[in-house]
């Protein structure tokens, strides 16, 4: 009977350990994705491209510990909204997503692209099998300027649209 309670008891506590192991891990994962978020924090706020024709502004907000919510909009110089984009930066699983949805585009559809790279200054986002771009990145130029750019194969040539944005 001693020897029933004894094993019994060990499986008991063996059981805990392995239940308090998974908890950890649960954390870990959590954690690392709230780091590799908030390393994203320079982005949030308002930024914007000046030029003869057009006005672009992209906004981007923390909205919680595992997810960047932001807009894009181009404005003609007449002042029609000549483009709009709802973008997403989130957490799916361990990963980072890049998640735009452009207007009358895909059919409203979400375009994932998956984090390829990310550092205190830069993020890198690969989607290769999307039509153009394949690859978006930002990088922080300084605390009032980012360089985004957008770039892929199209028509099999090397394509990159720059934006060289400041701070709103």
């Amino acid at each position: 009977m001693k020897l029933r309670l004894l094993l019994f008891a060990s499986l008991f506590i063996l059981l805990q350990s392995c239940l308090d192991d998974n908890k950890s891990n649960t954390t870990d994962a959590n954690t690392i994705i709230v780091n590799r978020i908030d390393k994203l924090s320079w982005l949030s706020g308002s930024w914007q491209i000046n030029t003869l024709e057009v006005t672009i502004t992209e906004t981007w907000a923390k909205t919680d510990e595992n997810n960047l919510s932001g807009n894009s909009y181009v404005i003609s110089m007449k002042g029609d909204t000549v483009f709009t984009e709802s973008l997403r930066i989130t957490a799916i699983d361990d990963t980072l997503y890049y998640l735009p949805t452009i207007s009358n585009q895909n059919e409203g559809k979400e375009i994932r692209f998956k984090e390829k790279s990310i550092s205190d200054t830069e993020v890198v986002f690969e989607n290769l099998a999307h039509d153009f771009p394949q690859r978006i990145v930002y990088q922080k130029t300084s605390d009032t300027t980012v360089y985004a750019y957008i770039e892929g194969m199209q028509d099999g040539k090397l394509r990159k649209e720059e934006f060289p944005y400041h701070k709103n």
